[in-house]
């Protein structure tokens, strides 16, 4: 296998989560494609939190800003491997569940242009894709750079489009100098630079400084940098929704084809492989060879002792596999079958078995040399590094429950039906190739056994699919794709819905868009710098000229000019230049954009831009559409619904496509009756009856997922006062804020109630540059009875203050404060101030004023010039130009009076021409317009007639209005809707507290057990609080809590009410698993994910034999006895070599090892005092410890836990580094702390501040970090800066055992109160003497034919062995029998007991006799007969055995000890059948004879010192007195008896004239009895 160097050789690029491996692929899953719109546009609004499934966000707001990518520009210097930016410093700052920044996930990043890079060696023609190079640059690694997830293109300078840069990927490595591109070049070259994007990960990150894994090669200044959203692993869950892919294109004209994850392509080849996959012969697979030949020997109990795998890597070779077109291959389906997947014992335990693979994608490009990336396993080197749990380092166990690698397969429960898993290759990523293949490998060992575990884990290839994807781009289609799971949506597809940012459209080159400015205001101060390829683009703080040139105008600006590209722009009055200019979708092919007044436009638009208040304490811009055009219409509908947006309508005029607003404006004409046809005025107005008092106004509420809503705005005083309610229903075009809706209806309102007069009259030519918008004012003498209009008087004085009227009139007396104002127009264009007031060339101006010059004192005539007005502080200036006709104003100087010539404070801009009209303006003292006096009107249509004739028609106009529709007003709430918002962030609970416990929690005392399950499992209580508002109240929007967790292998979800905060998981077993838990809101919204990882470790998981109240189990088997000084506490085990059983059932033999071993100190427990004697099964050297309960009282409730005795500081020792913890939290922070050396899971910390009463105790839950873990309960107290304990002896509640419990008594006396193990027994001090007791004969002494009477005694003296009153012809001797002699002999057993020990005599109860017994008896030849037969009451023949008493029972010969210089074996030939000239002690022990000894110095050749060794207490009788063996039977029998020369006599020596009886090994074994008489 070629094994060339390869991106993917240490970890693997195949995508496989852990919960996946533990659960076979029975899921359903399901595809949708939205069609979202017309393209290009934007994008999401927000990312992911902008796509929703009924109306649930994909991802929260909070999240998103942790999952998006970033884009920025950076600067490199070559061979650096530092770059800053503040987004690296925002990224550091994120946090998730504790962690911040990197950790996280780690995050790829690429940056245009700083990667390899070859000087002036590039050469390419235009119109070819080929691209030659001077010397070697490429390489395989420039290709797979290319696929890594982020864009990484090759630049070659000057062959694109204008001279810019070609940007473009590599399609295919020709040779080292040769290269196929995607694209074709533009423009040739040679010569030229060429340089790839650089791609790497960051590696960490400081202030705003990243710190990059791979060093860029070439230095760049404003490169395009492009990070990567974080890699998360399985415990991270940062989406509402745990099974769903999702992606979507913008509609571009050039968009890659949008592949959704899962899909299974436009075509695809299925080869059957059906091949069975054994563990390979790993010796020879490069890297692996250190293993060595015997990598399956240990720890494996390999059947028929194979030590190695037998078969080759599965290779699969896509012309194998029937694929024709392997370079079009996208994706590859591995699936794998398991016939069975378990492992059991004879006992009946069982279990899940695993089985663990590598699987490569192995590509070339050149159709030779094969490259190998790992796509799922552990890579060799991993492998080489294990440190397994059990088994070895490819047949790998685990038992906390993880998933080492993603080729690992082992399901949550025994399988023993078929299990099938699919392993999915994207190999998109390494495309081009022209060739590839799939190589498998099996590590683990093939149905291996593991101890008494037999695994049956057999695996199958199944089949493998090579996909090729659909490649359809549809352009200008922005559409979406979805990947849903039965798991997430079990009701069938959810709803689905997008916010997004629409079309990209053209607007202005001085302008930046909401989203573009740094303050989120649309501004007009960008500038454009530099020049190719070098542009740069700032917001500067002053207003810039605009030009009337569009950005996205793309026949004006070349590739690359930051003006060429088009702009997402939610302003209405842009949206209309985008309809009435696109030749796709709006009007573009029948307009000309030279056609349309864009300064009008402009003029609009910067009106919609102004902010104005939002009702609730904020601002807005004044009109913004969000529109969503779903249907074919009118272009003159859609034209005049989108200016009804900015409350405008377009129309012809002058050749052009005007678009009007209705906004404030002055008069830019006047009629009076001398410049309309036959002075006439006709007017018309509406009645009370009919006049609006409310409007509806129908908009879309982004609140309720952009739905229809309705908003009211009424005059409440109208509808009280006149007891009607009279209704206009309208809809707000394209408007999706509530405030933009009240505005609207409020401008309808008020337009109906202040604007309820229309006038129309005819007029001359002098007219025909009206248009409708424009305002004219009217002074009819006949309808008020005043005149205050005329035309200039041809005579008398006339100059820019003084002005001549045509007839004397009277003028009114006026107020100072609101002089009276003369009106004329002239026939040119003007401009007028439309803000409240504006500083220009140093002159300050107010609204309605004429601006006759600009900021630099030039004349101020042109539309253009118009637009581009700023003040003295660089501001734009929001002003009104009227094109043909202006009317200019100024305050007038005369006196009141009759009057006929006006005399005015300020001159006008001219000596106006004689005929002009003028008009007067009147204010009451209150300064609202006098009656008569001129008054304003709205133009609504100018129509021109026969005859040069113009007749217009125009609305009363109250310019007040517009103040009073964009202030002043309030929006309320509506007080039922208590509903969260869908895009609110849903707080999440807090403190995840995992409380692990016996399964059953009630615990005994010491040397009291407790039943526990067989499993050994215990019961974890997981808990948490409710989440909380911002200010810190209880969140009220609770429906309930999902909980998710991986207690039973893969997660699994739990939906709990909103009232519990608890859930009890039983039975979970020694391992780490993961605890998701979020907020359910009332609308199904779901709030952050809070994560937290419990570990269930050993010492948390009691003994089965059983535990006590502090959970260390008692017992253990010890085969020596224990004793203890009571004067110094020292106890001692009988020797130092002995075998102890632990209460887990292992064995520790130790032989002769350290005295802590054997020995232990108490002497430190004081008076009055507990301890207890414990075997530390971790120790090596000193596994005897003493420990005692040590019990801190300053806390409630008070802690019991174990410290040896005599330890420091209560046996607490404390940790490194100090910590913090907020009040009632369960999270310690820590700081210049080791929590992951110092601690571990399960075990007790005491945290302090100083304050003994304030100290919190807790068991460990989990540790994160060196300074972040969490305990097992809520702190009541806060800390900061406080110190953290641990146990300084940490006892181990699975394998150490409790052995005893040593007391001490107010004098300091140690005794051994209980001994809870088994052992061989305790070697107490010496007892007092006990009171003696003898069983023997009295001998009847004359014989009789039947039993005498039994006999009596009043007393018997152990010291004389004689009898007070014994009953006459009885003896303690026995009578000589006579040889011959018929009769018969009799004897009594009696039992003597001392009355008083120590006493010597026995007598009344203590002294008994037996009934007489026949003793013996002869008929011809000898014979013995037993002579109990049962009659003797009480008796037992073993009592007399037992007391060195021989009976002879027929042919049963039975006796006690018998030394061994007694007997003679020389005459033994054949034992048990068995002959030899020497007889064995095996020969004799298998015949039924056992010699043996309890001699401690094993001296058991020597006669001489087994007797001699041999005491009574050896044998266990203790005080009693045991006489003489020989002068026993010297009492029972008349003669001594003997042991000679391998005889044993009873009676005299061996002679004729002597009874005796020998045993005697001669002539093969023989028992002679002699009978003198015979």
């Amino acid at each position: 296998m070629a094994d060339n160097s390869s991106k993917y050789s240490t970890q693997g690029f195949g995508n496989k989560a852990s919960y996946d491996l533990k659960s076979p692929n029975k899921e359903q899953t399901a595809i949708v494609y939205d069609l979202l719109a017309e393209g290009p546009i934007a994008g999401l609004s927000n990312d992911l939190s902008s796509v929703y499934y009924n109306d649930v966000p994909l991802v929260d707001s909070a999240n998103n800003e942790i999952l998006r990518p970033r884009k920025f520009t950076t600067t490199t210097t070559a061979n650096s491997t530092s770059v800053t930016a503040s987004d690296f410093g925002t990224i550091r700052t994120l946090s998730y569940n504790n962690k911040s920044g990197l950790s996280i996930g780690g995050r790829a990043i690429s940056i245009t242009g700083a990667g390899t890079k070859g000087t002036g060696i590039a050469s390419i023609t235009s119109g070819s894709s080929k691209v030659t190079t001077s010397s070697s640059y490429f390489t395989q690694t420039l290709i797979d750079n290319q696929g890594k997830g982020l864009p990484v293109f090759i630049r070659i300078t000057g062959a694109g489009p204008g001279g810019q840069d070609l940007v473009c990927a590599i399609k295919k490595m020709v040779s080292a100098t040769v290269a196929e591109l995607t694209v074709r070049a533009f423009n040739t070259v040679s010569s030229a630079n060429i340089v790839q994007d650089h791609s790497t990960t960051i590696s960490s990150i400081s202030g705003n400084t990243a710190t990059l894994a791979v060093a860029p090669l070439t230095a760049k200044t404003g490169g395009i940098c492009v990070v990567s959203g974080p890699s998360l692993d399985d415990s991270a869950q940062l989406t509402n929704f745990s099974h769903i892919s999702f992606g979507m294109t913008t509609g571009t004209s050039i968009q890659a084809p949008l592949i959704a994850p899962g899909f299974t392509g436009s075509s695809s080849t299925v080869h059957d492989a059906n091949a069975q996959i054994k563990q390979a012969d790993l010796r020879n697979v490069a890297g692996l060879s250190s293993l060595g030949t015997a990598y399956n020997a240990t720890n494996i109990d390999e059947p028929g002792n194979v030590n190695q795998g037998s078969t080759s890597d599965t290779v699969l070779t896509a012309s194998s596999m029937g694929v024709s077109n392997p370079q079009e291959v996208d994706e590859i389906h591995l699936t794998f079958s398991f016939p069975e997947m378990h492992a059991f014992k004879s006992s009946g335990a069982k279990g899940a078995s695993f089985v663990e693979l590598q699987m490569f994608f192995e590509y070339t490009s050149d159709g030779t040399n094969y490259t190998s990336a790992l796509a799922f396993g552990p890579s060799n080197s991993t492998v080489l590094s294990r440190t397994p749990q059990w088994g070895n380092k490819v047949t790998y166990g685990v038992n906390d429950g993880s998933i080492p690698s993603s080729g690992y397969v082992k399901p949550s429960k025994a399988q023993y039906s078929e299990y099938i898993e699919e392993f999915v290759m994207n190999v998109e990523q390494f495309q081009p190739f022209v060739n590839y293949r799939v190589r498998v490998r099996r590590l683990t060992d093939d149905n291996f056994k593991d101890g008494s575990f037999q695994h049956q884990n057999a695996s199958y290839l199944k089949t493998v699919e090579n996909i090729t994807k659909d490649r359809l781009t549809y352009p200008y289609a922005a559409y979406a794709a979805n990947v849903f799971n039965a798991k997430d949506f079990s009701g069938g597809l959810p709803s689905r819905a997008y916010k997004l940012k629409g079309k990209l459209i053209q607007v202005p080159t001085n302008y930046l868009t909401r989203d573009e400015s740094s303050d989120g205001i649309a501004k007009y101060t960008r500038l454009v710098g530099g020049s190719s390829p070098a542009y740069t683009v700032s917001e500067e703080a002053s207003y810039q000229n605009w030009t009337g040139a569009f950005r996205g105008e793309r026949s004006t600006w070349a590739e690359g000019h930051p003006n060429r590209d088009l702009v997402y722009c939610n302003n209405p009055a842009w949206v209309f230049y985008d309809i009435l200019t696109n030749n796709r979708y709006g009007v573009g092919q029948f307009v000309d954009s030279a056609l349309i007044d864009k300064y009008s436009l402009f003029e609009i638009a910067k009106y919609c831009d102004e902010l104005v208040s939002d009702g609730e304490g904020g601002l807005e811009p004044r009109f913004t559409t969000n529109l969503y055009l779903d249907k074919t219409a009118e272009a003159t509908k859609v034209l005049r619904d989108i200016a009804s947006t900015f409350r405008g309508m377009v129309l012809w005029s002058d050749g052009e496509i005007v678009a009007i607003s209705d906004r404030p404006k002055e008069i830019v004409y006047t009629f009076t009756k001398g410049n309309i046809e036959s002075g006439l005025f006709t007017y018309e107005g509406t009645g009370d009856r009919v006049r609006t008092n409310q409007v509806k106004v129908t908009w879309n509420d982004p609140a309720d997922n952009y739905r229809q809503a309705i908003e009211y705005v009424e005059d409440h005083q109208n509808i009280l006062s006149t007891n009607r309610l009279v209704r206009e229903s309208s809809v707000a075009f394209g408007c999706t804020s509530r405030a933009q809706a009240h505005r609207y209806g409020k401008w309808k309102l008020l337009s109906a109630q202040l604007e309820k007069e229309t006038v129309s009259f005819t007029t001359g030519l002098n007219a025909i540059g009206l248009k409708p918008g424009d305002i004219i004012g009217v002074q009819d003498a006949d309808k008020d009875g005043y005149q205050y209009s005329g035309r200039v008087s041809n005579t008398g004085t006339k100059s820019t203050t003084v002005i001549p009227l045509d007839r004397t009139i009277t003028l009114p007396l006026y107020a100072a404060a609101f002089p009276p104002q003369l009106l004329l127009v002239y026939p040119s264009g003007g401009c007028y101030l439309e803000q409240e007031i504006a500083t220009i060339n140093s002159v300050t101006y107010f609204k309605g004023d004429l601006l006759l010059q600009n900021q630099n004192g030039s004349a101020l005539d042109t539309q253009e010039e118009a637009a581009n007005l700023k003040d003295d502080s660089g501001d734009r200036v929001l002003n009104f130009w009227s094109e043909n006709v202006r009317v200019e104003k100024q305050n007038i100087a005369t006196n009141a009076g009759s009057v006929s010539s006006l005399t005015v404070a300020s001159a006008f801009s001219a000596t106006p021409d004689a005929e002009i009209i003028w008009a007067l303006q009147l204010f009451n003292g209150d300064g609202t317009p006098k009656i008569g006096t001129t008054k304003e009107y709205k133009v609504i249509s100018v129509k021109e007639e026969k005859d040069q004739k113009v007749q217009i028609v125009a609305a009363e106009f109250a310019k007040g209005k517009f103040g009073a529709v964009d202030r002043g007003y309030t929006l309320y709430s509506n007080p039922i809707d208590t509903n969260p918002d869908k895009d609110d962030i849903i707080p999440a609970p807090t403190n995840i507290v995992a409380k692990v416990e016996p399964m059953n929690s009630e615990s005994g005392d010491l040397g009291e057990t407790v039943n526990i399950p067989s499993s050994g499992g215990v019961k974890v209580t997981v808990s948490w609080n409710a989440p909380l508002t911002s200010d810190g109240l209880k969140y009220k929007d609770i429906a309930g809590f999902e909980l998710k967790h991986s207690f039973n292998g893969g997660f699994e979800s739990i939906i709990t009410n909103g009232e519990d905060q608890s859930f009890t998981f039983e039975n979970v077993s020694i391992g780490t698993y993961n605890i998701h838990i979020r907020t359910i809101s009332t609308i199904n919204t779901y709030s952050q994910w809070i994560t937290r990882k419990v570990t269930v470790g050993k010492n948390e998981v009691p003994s089965i034999a059983g535990f006590n109240k502090s959970q260390i189990p008692v017992g253990g088997q010890l085969n020596e006895g224990i004793s203890i000084n009571s004067s110094s506490g020292l106890l001692a085990f009988g020797s130092s070599t002995y075998t102890f059983i632990g209460v887990d059932g292992t064995e520790y033999i130790l032989t002769g090892t350290g005295a802590g071993n054997y020995q232990q100190a108490f002497s430190g427990m004081g008076a009055s005092a507990v301890a207890f004697l414990l075997f530390d099964a971790d120790a090596t050297s000193d596994h005897l410890k003493a420990v005692e309960l040590k019990t801190d009282s300053n806390v409630s409730p008070p802690i019991e836990y174990y410290a040896e005795v005599g330890a420091s500081n209560n046996g607490l020792t404390q940790a490194s580094g100090t910590i913090t913890v907020t009040q009632f939290s369960n999270q310690i922070d820590g700081a210049s702390t080791a929590f992951t050396t110092d601690f571990a899971s399960g075990d007790l910390v005491k945290l302090d501040n100083g304050t003994a009463a304030q100290a919190t105790y807790a068991r460990v839950q989990n540790i994160e970090s060196n300074t972040l873990m969490f305990i097992d309960k809520i702190s009541q107290q806060a800390y900061s800066g406080g110190n953290i304990f641990k146990q300084s002896f940490k006892p181990d509640i699975l394998k150490d055992s409790l052995i005893a419990k040593i007391t001490t008594n107010s004098g300091t006396v140690y005794a051994i109160n209980v001994v809870y193990g088994i052992t061989a027994g305790v070697t107490g001090a010496d007892g007092a003497n006990g009171p003696k007791t003898l069983t023997h004969f009295v001998y009847h002494q004359a014989s009789a034919a039947s039993a005498p009477t039994k006999p009596t005694a009043t007393s018997y003296t152990f010291s004389t062995n004689s009898f007070n009153s014994l009953t006459g012809g009885w003896a303690t001797t026995p009578p000589t029998f006579a040889a011959g002699n018929t009769n018969k002999y009799w004897y009594s057993y009696f039992t003597a007991t001392e009355n008083v020990a120590g006493g010597d005599t026995s007598s009344g109860s203590n002294l008994v006799f037996q009934n007489s017994q026949q003793g013996i008896g002869f008929t011809g030849l000898v014979t013995f007969t037993s002579g109990s037969s049962g009659a003797i009451t009480g008796y037992d023949p073993a009592d007399i055995i037992n007391n060195n008493t021989t009976t002879i029972d027929g042919g049963k010969i039975q006796t006690g000890t018998i030394a061994l210089n007694r007997l003679d074996f020389n005459p033994v030939t054949s034992v048990g059948g068995v002959s030899g000239t020497t007889i064995s002690l095996a020969q004799l022990s298998s015949a039924g004879l056992t010699l043996t000894s309890n001699l401690a110095d094993g001296a058991t050749t020597s006669v001489a010192a087994i007797r001699a060794g041999t005491t009574a207490g050896n044998v266990g009788l203790g005080s009693v007195e045991n006489k003489d063996p020989a002068a026993q039977v010297v009492e029972a029998f008349t003669q001594v008896t003997s042991l000679t020369a391998g005889s044993l006599f009873l009676g005299a020596a061996n002679s004729a004239t002597t009874n005796y009886v020998e045993i005697s090994a001669a002539n093969g074994g023989q028992i002679i009895i002699a009978d003198d008489s015979t």
